[in-house]
């Protein structure tokens, strides 16, 4: 079965711009939406994969953010209805976002066959 994996990361530096902040409810319940639809890649198989992580951490001078996502296709159409806005939520990380040297934000989908043990489609920038 193929599915649709989301992987994203990054940080934002304190203090962070107040658009943002009005901003991040929204953006933690759209990723909560599509985390409700997303499972594990080769859920209970020796080489199973944590593939349904949605992080977030508020330290004393950034907030960082992780995402590994992988729903299964076809998407129920709840969710396809969906996929605009949580984009555009990652964008919106996206534009805030620091790179430190260490890490830079990225954002990728692709459609992953890891399921069957094949190679995966080529990412897409997000």
């Amino acid at each position: 079965m193929a599915l649709i994996r989301f992987r994203c990361f990054g940080r934002v530096n304190k203090p962070l711009p107040s658009a943002l902040v009005a901003d991040l409810p929204s953006i933690k319940d759209n990723l909560t939406d599509l985390q409700t639809y997303a499972r594990k890649i080769n859920e209970g198989k020796d080489y199973e994969e944590d593939t349904n992580k949605v992080g977030w951490g508020n330290e004393t001078d950034r907030i960082w953010f992780l995402i590994d996502l992988a729903v299964p296709l076809p998407m129920p159409q709840a969710l396809q209805d969906k996929l605009p806005t949580i984009k555009n939520k990652i964008r919106q990380l996206k534009t805030y976002a620091v790179n430190t040297g260490e890490a830079a934000f990225f954002g990728t989908y692709h459609i992953c066959h890891h399921d069957t043990r094949q190679p995966c489609e080529d990412s897409v920038d997000i």
